[in-house]
């Protein structure tokens, strides 16, 4: 099963030393591109229980949202 911690190679390709550090980094945005549905919709498929917005009212209320949520 796809893992939201690795969707993002959907959309980049990387590159690394021999130690291991990131030396490369390339964005590859289809046409059709929309964060919305391309991250949101599908984090929310993946793991619809995981934190996706935490939102801080001027009086310091705080509502967290969950990608199920959204």
């Amino acid at each position: 099963m796809e893992q939201v911690k690795d969707y993002y190679k959907k959309f980049v390709t990387e590159g690394y030393d021999e130690n291991g550090i990131l030396n490369k980094f390339e964005i590859h945005c289809p046409e059709n591109y929309n964060f919305g549905y391309d991250i949101i919709d599908k984090f929310g498929e993946l793991d619809p229980d995981r934190p996706a917005l935490l939102h801080v009212s001027l009086d310091e209320k705080v509502t967290r949202f969950s990608y199920r949520q959204l």
